[in-house]
């Protein structure tokens, strides 16, 4: 029986797939308990023939190559657990590599925790050059980072797994439907929101979401990333997806949540200064700025 269906979706990213291919080759649980399936959103650089390389050269894993068409990464998730066999669907993204020990990691949890429903693990920032001095733990998902310590625990209904390293209950989306396809990025569109999205229909049903500390990733994170350019762009687009979720559920709440944001962030911020380090107490203020642009325009 197939106990994991490990997802891999990928958009131009040819040059990382290697390394996440071989990380889960090389993972201690045995490997007839997991499936990878590899979903090629349409790329047109080198992806199609590193995948066919890597599944002839390892004939005895159980792989799966499939290319879908419509681009967005939300199609490209969608495919892949429809195309699932196991009996949890982990999401990873095409450069971040897991530990040698991550599935073990989790099957070891999911015995552990049975009420799970769904979870996330420690992902771990791998600079391409080096970390900002404005980086805080509070802005670590803008370079899709995690990390809530070294305990097992609930997520507080504040956060989210992070798309680099999810873990779902096969049969859930039976309930709670997919990935929305409105949502997501597309190419090299910013526009996210599938995740928080999901999850918050997840928590309609059950608040068993879990944080497992050792199951980690480490997440490559290209200089361009933490540029602040591509950080303004980021948090706009935080602001346009926030305004489309909470477009049905009320734009009170959305107006709620962003004051009580901007309320902690002036804290944070003061909470810096004292600690000379203004720079990243200043970073809070700019982010929560530039979404409120996202939301307003």
């Amino acid at each position: 029986m197939i106990e994991f269906s490990v997802v891999v979706c990928s958009y131009n990213r040819s040059v990382y797939l290697a390394k996440v291919l071989n990380a889960l080759k090389n993972q201690t649980l045995d490997s007839s308990t997991f499936e990878i399936i590899l979903v090629n959103n349409n790329s047109t650089d080198e992806t199609e023939k590193v995948c066919h390389t890597f599944q002839k050269n390892n004939s005895d894993l159980n792989f799966t190559y499939f290319v879908e068409k419509n681009k967005g990464l939300s199609y490209a998730r969608n495919t892949g657990i429809k195309l699932s066999k196991g009996q949890w669907v982990i999401f990873l993204d095409d450069d971040a590599e897991p530990i040698a020990d991550y599935l073990n990691n989790v099957s070891i949890f999911l015995e552990k925790y049975p009420q799970c429903i769904a979870a996330g693990g420690r992902i771990y920032p791998n600079y391409e050059t080096e970390e900002p001095l404005w980086m805080t733990k509070y802005l670590l998902p803008l370079v899709s980072a995690i990390d809530l310590g070294d305990k097992v625990k609930k997520f507080p209904s504040n956060k989210y797994p992070i798309g680099a390293n999810m873990i779902f209950k096969g049969d859930i989306f039976d309930k709670i439907g997919y990935f929305d396809v409105n949502l997501g990025r597309k190419g090299n569109q910013l526009l996210g929101g599938e995740e928080k999205e999901i999850f918050m229909k997840l928590r309609g049903i059950s608040n068993e979401i879990y944080y497992i500390p050792n199951a980690i990733v480490h997440h490559f994170i290209p200089e361009k990333r933490i540029k602040i350019d591509f950080i303004i762009s980021l948090a706009k687009k935080i602001g346009e997806t926030n305004l489309i979720i909470y477009k049905d559920k009320g734009i009170v709440k959305l107006v709620l949540l962003e004051l009580i944001k901007w309320n902690v962030s002036f804290i944070l911020f003061l909470f810096y200064f004292l600690k000379f380090k203004p720079q990243k107490g200043l970073m809070l203020l700019k982010f929560r700025y530039w979404v409120l642009k996202g939301i307003r325009n």
